[in-house]
């Protein structure tokens, strides 16, 4: 898969400033969005994660 951003911008023909026109950024950044997903990452992915680490 070759994933190269100014390439696909090429083929679909879309600026950057319309690539970023279309852009939804998400709130992964902000507390509240982990909050609502930690016990969902807890049960899902135990193995993946130190659990000291989700404590911090």
């Amino acid at each position: 898969m070759n994933f190269k951003l100014a390439e696909l911008r090429r083929r679909h023909g879309i600026t950057q400033q319309e690539l970023g026109e279309a852009y939804f950024p998400s709130n992964s950044g902000k507390a509240e969005y982990w909050k609502t997903r930690l016990d969902y990452l807890q049960r899902t992915r135990k193995l993946m994660w130190n659990a000291d680490y989700m404590h911090f």
